[in-house]
């Protein structure tokens, strides 16, 4: 993993707390509703349970905005929110600080500017720069030219599902209860094109994964499709449980399927070797 999809995966994580910022921006107004009742201040006491309530609105409609885009993000792979009321959330946000300033300091001018430094603050910590990740980028594929359509074919779905459980892989890792499962597919993946690179330049090898590459990685990859639409369901833990058993069943078997193949072209090489060397001993009879 390099350390752009490291970051990525970072701020995955972390996109379902963010808002959580505005909470903790509401501890002096908490503090100062005892201190105003006892001052006997009932407007101060009034201003801050107002600002406090904005602000609660505006943490909870940030929240539910990143929460959203991260749901999105694991489940179908689109790094978006359902719906974007952060544009709701800056103005509450503005009218807060507007109230508390009025009420610490009454002017129509230092609550004004108190509105655009929060609105400012908030545009640059939860707006700008929020732009969805960029998409997935496959490694190249190598499809030689000399196969014919069919193998080619076969090839090509084998490396576009390879790709997907790529994919895949990549949001399972921005989840910590799914740490294990994404380290599976990471290894799946790798062997899965570890074989493909070996097959890939040979028509028989192609034609004696034909079930590797048409089956047994299409399957795969639509049973990781309903695992990751099924994450946050309450009975989860039981499809995590079996899709771990297949994960590790089909890392055994690909392995299984790569010494095949290798044994096979071992013995077509033996074969070869021991035709060269007959011919051999016949070109030196007498």
């Amino acid at each position: 993993m390099n350390r752009k999809d490291a970051q990525k995966i970072l701020k995955q994580q972390y996109l379902g707390i963010r808002g959580a910022a505005l909470y903790a921006l509401q501890l002096p107004l908490w503090l100062a509703i005892p201190v105003n009742l006892i001052r006997g201040k009932l407007l101060g006491v009034a201003t801050a349970a107002v600002a406090i309530g904005l602000l609660c609105y505006a943490a909870a409609l940030t929240r539910q905005h990143f929460q959203s885009r991260r749901n999105n993000y694991i489940k179908t792979g689109s790094d978006h929110a359902d719906v974007d009321n952060r544009p709701y959330a800056l103005a509450f946000t503005a009218l807060a600080a507007a109230t508390t300033a009025f009420s610490v300091r009454p002017g129509i001018a230092f609550a004004l500017i108190s509105a655009l430094l929060a609105a400012a603050g908030y545009y640059l910590g939860y707006i700008h720069d929020s732009r969805p990740e960029d998409a997935y980028q496959a490694p190249p594929r190598h499809i030689p030219d000399h196969l014919n359509a069919t193998l080619r074919d076969m090839l090509s779905g084998g490396f576009e599902a390879v790709e997907t459980l790529e994919k895949y892989t990549v949001r399972l890792q921005s989840l910590a209860s799914e740490a294990n499962i994404a380290a599976q597919m990471a290894r799946v993946t790798a062997q899965a094109r570890s074989i493909i690179a070996h097959i890939g330049k040979e028509p028989e090898r192609i034609r004696a994964a034909r079930s590797f590459l048409v089956v047994h990685l299409h399957e795969l990859r639509r049973i990781a499709a309903a695992y990751l639409a099924d994450i946050g369901n309450p009975d989860h833990g039981r499809q995590q449980i079996r899709f771990h058993n297949l994960l590790a069943d089909s890392e055994h078997s690909f392995t299984a399927q790569h010494l095949q193949l290798t044994n096979q072209q071992q013995e077509q090489l033996d074969t070869q070797i021991q035709v060269l060397r007959d011919q051999l001993k016949t070109g030196n009879q007498p």
